[in-house]
């Protein structure tokens, strides 16, 4: 089995306590309405909003080596090395069969491999430390669920290998449970959810019910989140008000890897790797793919 490499973070520098920076960002987008009537200095003001005082490294987050995906016969990627940058977007773009959700799964740590390496740079990849949200939501049309009690799933996916947070620390405790609700709040507030947050999701449309999903990963506060096509079947404002909150998130210190086709995505990616039969066949930047064609693949 191949081997990965883990080094644990340090632990982050906190300052005064404001107003959490998602919040902020959540209210900007609100008082303004659609982000493709903001201006570039208004854009340039919602990334700095998600500015924290933590340090951020700018370099690699993960690297993988040789990687090979094996079922069977069939190769779902074939001796892939790239790099994934920190507190970056990576849109990862190609034809269906291409591979882009092996890897994606390889990175959420549910994919193995069948050969080759996934290392980590500075990172602890242990479960709820990586976000993935999924194309489409698993659940029956009748499920009982909220839009709001979706999103707060993600603050469990979080608390998994979290000392003290169930245990004797009670004041610990009550804080995250805090912490916890200003996130989810604030994903609900950037994603537009407020007035869907009573419904149910077996009541909403398919590009409703995918903003709850990303909201849902949104909240769970990770430095890492994974989308799989993430603006599939979302109208064109939703779309842009999408990428610009990835946008903003890096800016955070996030770093995002999506696989998708979407032209405001794309437009925002410090990365582009396009993926052709488990094969990558170019990586670039944003600008290098649209002058190359390499998004025809």
């Amino acid at each position: 089995m191949p081997r990965s490499t883990t080094q644990v973070p340090t632990q982050a520098h906190r300052t005064a306590a404001s107003e959490p920076p998602m919040r902020a960002l959540a209210k900007k987008l609100a008082s303004r309405g659609s982000v493709r009537k903001g201006t570039r200095k208004d854009r340039s003001i919602m990334k700095t909003l998600l500015i924290t005082d933590r340090v951020v490294d700018m370099a690699l987050l993960t690297t993988l080596s040789n990687a090979t995906v094996r079922y069977d016969s069939h190769v779902a990627l074939a001796d892939v090395s790239i790099e994934i940058s920190r507190a970056a977007i990576t849109v990862v773009v190609g034809h269906n069969g291409s591979g882009k959700s092996t890897l994606l799964g390889v990175l959420a740590g549910t994919t193995p491999l069948t050969s080759g390496s996934l290392q980590w740079h500075d990172f602890d990849a242990s479960p709820g430390r990586i976000a993935f949200v999924p194309q489409h939501a698993r659940l029956p049309d009748g499920f009982p669920m909220t839009v709001e009690a979706a999103v707060a799933m993600g603050r469990w996916a979080g608390r998994r290998g979290l000392p003290g947070i169930f245990g004797r620390h009670g004041d610990r405790r009550r804080s995250e449970r805090r912490s916890g609700a200003d996130h989810v709040e604030a994903a609900i507030e950037l994603l537009g959810l407020g007035p869907l947050r009573g419904r149910l999701l077996g009541e909403l449309s398919g590009g409703q019910r995918q903003r709850s999903l990303l909201a849902q990963g949104i909240a769970q506060d990770t430095e890492l989140l994974l989308l799989d096509e993430p603006t599939a079947g979302v109208d064109t404002d939703s779309s842009a008000r999408i990428a610009e909150c990835l946008e903003a998130l890096t800016a955070s210190g996030k770093t995002v890897v999506v696989a998708s086709h979407d032209a405001h995505e794309i437009a925002a990616a410090g990365a582009v790797l396009a993926l052709r039969d488990g094969h990558v066949v170019s990586d670039t930047t944003a600008e290098g793919a649209r002058l190359t064609g390499s998004l025809r693949h």
